[in-house]
């Protein structure tokens, strides 16, 4: 009955601390880039990594027996983020919360003859002029 105990403490011990060895961990907002780290100890011939239809596999590489990825966020939402060896098996997972995040906008406005015209700078390096009466003069 101990043999038994043991070795069923001895398993989830090993589980428990599988799903801990990517990091970091934290949320992201939707649009950025991370790169994540995924190490056990052992050595593997391929890692793959899987984040499902929330993000991007931009990257991947190791340096002895330390994998690495870049994952690009896509989508809103819980990803699960899963490390997975040369036979698919998977060795890891992490749970990745993807936020909208706060835009970062800045106003401007420039009197133009009897119009004033609004420039707009949002974070995504996206930029509107507008003309006081509602029309849009230039995108960029």
């Amino acid at each position: 009955m101990k043999k038994n105990l043991l070795l069923l403490l001895l398993i989830f011990t090993m589980y428990y601390l599988q799903a801990q060895n990517i990091a970091p961990a934290g949320s992201v907002n939707v649009g950025s880039t991370v790169t994540y780290t995924f190490s056990n100890g052992s050595s593997y011939s391929n890692i793959n990594w899987a984040a499902g239809s929330y993000g991007t596999v931009e990257s991947k590489w190791n340096s002895g027996t330390t994998y690495y990825a870049t994952i690009h966020w896509t989508t809103l939402g819980t990803a699960s983020l899963t490390v997975l060896d040369q036979n698919y098996v998977g060795r890891g997972n992490l749970s990745v919360t993807i936020n909208l995040g706060t835009p970062n906008t800045t106003f401007w406005s420039t009197p133009v003859c009897t119009a004033t015209a609004t420039t707009i700078y949002t974070h995504q390096a996206h930029q509107q002029e507008w003309i006081g009466t509602g029309r849009l003069l230039a995108e960029v």
